[in-house]
């Protein structure tokens, strides 16, 4: 009975479950993932093989990176994996910290990525999301029908371009952050669309220059062993720099690096020195032979103001989760915009004097906060629940505070002033509704007929 209840509430969750795939720390057997005897050992690649329905567990351990939400994936961390498939520890916070899986930005990247909005509901859950860096939603960019369930986001910090984001000013795309010197390196996203031999490298390096933009050149060998991340240990660097810069690349209309040779300053007489990317190895080619080119530079970057450093959110809904302990200008726990819901969440001891900067169509719904100009315990709604139509009576101490009311699903139906009568008529159509004064956490307004 207890695994009945525990898979429908994954069902109701998570949508369907098509498919299970198993990640864990180290990866086992043939890795492809159909069981935990098979687990994989790359939750990215994981997430990028899953389909809409699927469901993808992932075992006790930290994963280092940034990761993307794909649309209609369920996946669920902080899963015991000695128990039965179905004995999960995604009940609620307090496991997660006995039982943890641990995403790590490494202070390079955006921990949790949403593109863009979702028509299907997307969640992950489960997880402690630390040490992000990007220059808005650090921990996490959340978008529509995106949902960060049962997680503990700290340590994240806003502020600089991760590694990936692409920089408009600069044509490029990031492949290191350096916090300490405050620059970053950039690889240009320009699709030359032909081969080109060394001397072509050269003359595209020329142009940009010439075009105002300083300081680009062909890329050094050390420059090439960061972007492939020959030198780290493990292929984590690898993994994780590549494919982000690749998706970077391919989301901006141009061509993916995968399956290329790239040239290097390196040259060995009058051979060219090059990495092939695929297999990371360091070869020698004659000149005139035939190679896609890109050129890169490093520069110094100015911090900025910086939104959201635990989350950065135009949709999507955070639900029982901690937020803790990050930093930006601006929302150092949440900046939010539009219509998305913070549920039983706790946002303290963020770095910054605003740790929860939103505006009207966001819904708080039982989420206490050190910032909060209003009381919400003062608050109270009568007679609740209430006939359609009926007259309802909002007690609070002051005037002339901003009403909004809003529908199950966050959409803001209207928005008034409370004035001495504090008084409003509920909406005529029975269900569930949610009154929000101010910045005070929403009220439940249960309408009958």
């Amino acid at each position: 009975m207890k695994h009945l209840l525990l898979f429908l509430i994954l069902t109701y969750s998570c949508a369907c479950l098509s498919q299970r795939l198993y990640v864990i720390q180290d990866g086992s057997g043939n890795k492809n993932g159909d069981s935990w005897l098979n687990a994989m050992d790359d939750l990215s690649r994981a997430i990028e093989e899953a389909s809409s329905g699927d469901t993808i567990f992932v075992g006790p351990g930290k994963f280092e990176g940034g990761f993307f939400l794909k649309e209609g994936v369920c996946v669920i961390g902080s899963v015991d994996t000695g128990n039965e498939k179905d004995n999960l520890n995604v009940s609620g916070i307090p496991l997660i910290k006995e039982n943890a899986t641990i995403l790590d930005g490494c202070s390079l990247y955006r921990v949790i990525t949403q593109e863009s909005n979702f028509n299907t509901p997307t969640s992950l859950e489960g997880f402690i999301i630390r040490n992000g860096n990007a220059n808005e939603g650090a921990g996490v960019r959340l978008r529509k029908n995106g949902i960060i369930k049962n997680c503990i986001i700290e340590n994240n910090k806003a502020g600089m371009p991760s590694v990936g984001d692409y920089i408009t000013a600069d044509i490029g795309i990031v492949f290191d952050v350096d916090q300490n010197n405050n620059t970053i390196s950039v690889i240009s996203s320009k699709d030359i669309n032909r081969n080109h031999q060394l001397d072509r490298a050269v003359q595209i390096a020329n142009e940009y220059k010439a075009g105002g933009t300083s300081n680009w050149h062909i890329p050094s060998m050390k420059e090439w062993q960061t972007i492939s991340g020959i030198e780290t240990s493990g292929n984590t660097k690898t993994r994780v720099t590549f494919r982000l810069i690749e998706k970077a690349i391919g989301n901006h209309g141009k061509k993916y690096l995968s399956g290329n040779t790239f040239w290097t300053s390196t040259t060995d007489g009058d051979n060219a020195m090059f990495i092939n990317l695929n297999s990371n190895e360091i070869l020698s080619i004659n000149k005139w032979q035939y190679n896609k080119v890109r050129v890169c530079k490093t520069y110094q970057t100015n911090k900025t103001m910086s939104n959201g450093g635990g989350v950065n959110a135009t949709g999507g809904t955070i639900e029982n989760c901690i937020i803790k302990g990050n930093t930006a200008t601006n929302g150092s726990g949440i900046y939010a915009r539009g219509e998305m819901m913070i549920k039983n969440s706790y946002v303290s001891d963020n770095i910054n004097e605003k740790q929860l900067d939103i505006d009207d169509k966001v819904i708080i719904d039982n989420t206490p906060n050190k910032i909060s100009t209003l009381n919400a315990d003062k608050v109270s709604i009568s007679p609740n629940p209430v006939h359609a139509g009926e007259k309802i009576c909002i007690s609070y101490l002051q005037e002339n505070e901003k009403v909004n009311l809003y529908d199950v699903n966050g959409h803001l139906l209207s928005s008034f002033v409370l004035n001495d009568t504090k008084q409003i008529n509920a909406p005529t159509q029975p269900g569930l509704y949610f009154v929000r004064i101010g910045n005070s956490k929403s009220i439940k307004l249960i309408v009958t007929k």
